[in-house]
């Protein structure tokens, strides 16, 4: 199950479930094609176009749904922990992808590939499991029906807290256009790609592993990061020199003036806390929350 790609922060490979048979495979990526389609979406929407089912309608079985990582998944690098899901929209009837942040990203690469592509549509209530690679389909029982909240929190209390999962809750079940995906309270929101999930019979899709990718030069990439680090992020010095924008006239009619100015700077960060429900994203260096 070692990682095969020769193209530094990479496995080389996507897995391909087959919902309607459950059987999975790892597929090689030729390498141009991580080096033409950056990203998350870029491989995503090259997936979804090498699939030849990207005219069907959205929700029949035969479309794709693509969980997508890019090379800075799992690397130190602040806001890398981001997965894209890429499928056919059935809002809009075009390409779509949404984004979301946190653990998911991470364990899906861990799992040994550069991204999951889910095709067909499962014969009954489904939980995909990604275990280091090796997938089973589980039945979703009790957990169709929940919130996602309540889903992602019984599907830990069921499977271990070393899993991470995306999960749709009642609208994607249903199918509703505007449906997401979920994962920590963070949404792939655009598109609907939660009712794409829920057209094949899944409630949600978790994933762990132990499968990392090599860095081209590892020690300069913990220099990068460490020069994107939460202490300089949250310096208000660091934010004014690089933040001089001018804003409109309905920011408490501060039009013209820019963040570069201290004595804005302090009224506007005095003006709202962040401190309500407060949780850290792996590798983001926001702290989100409610405002009070």
């Amino acid at each position: 199950m070692a990682a095969t790609s020769a193209i530094p922060g990479y496995h080389g490979r996507y897995l391909r479930v087959d919902l309607s048979s459950g059987a999975a495979s790892l597929v090689p990526i030729p390498p141009g094609v991580l080096r033409e389609f950056l990203g998350g979406s870029g491989l995503g929407t090259w997936l979804l176009l090498h699939s030849d089912q990207a005219a069907c309608d959205a929700l029949e079985p035969a479309a794709p749904l693509v969980f997508a990582l890019s090379p800075l998944v799992g690397s130190p690098l602040t806001t890398s922990a981001k997965f894209a899901v890429v499928s056919k929209s059935p809002l809009t009837g075009r390409i779509n992808d949404s984004l979301a942040s946190s653990g998911f990203a991470i364990a899906a690469k861990k799992c040994g590939c550069d991204a999951i592509v889910l095709a067909g549509k499962a014969p009954e209530r489904t939980i995909v499991l990604i275990d280091d690679g090796a997938v089973r389909l589980e039945p979703a029982g009790r957990h169709w029906g929940m919130s996602c909240s309540a889903a992602q929190q019984s599907l830990q209390e069921v499977y271990g807290a070393d899993y991470q999962s995306a999960v749709i809750g009642p609208a994607g079940e249903n199918q509703v256009h505007f449906a997401t995906i979920s994962h920590a309270g963070r949404h792939a929101g655009r598109g609907g790609s939660g009712a794409v999930l829920g057209a094949k019979n899944v409630k949600a899709i978790l994933v762990r592993g132990t499968q990392r990718c090599r860095g081209a030069e590892p020690d300069t990439l913990v220099q990068l990061a460490r020069d994107l680090s939460i202490v300089r992020y949250r310096r208000r010095d660091f934010l004014a020199d690089r933040l001089p924008v001018s804003l409109p006239e309905p920011v408490g009619g501060h039009a013209g003036r820019t963040l570069a100015d201290p004595e804005l700077l302090a009224r506007l960060t005095k003006t709202r806390r962040i401190g309500v429900a407060t949780h850290e994203l792996d590798q983001c260096p926001v702290t989100v929350g409610l405002p009070v």
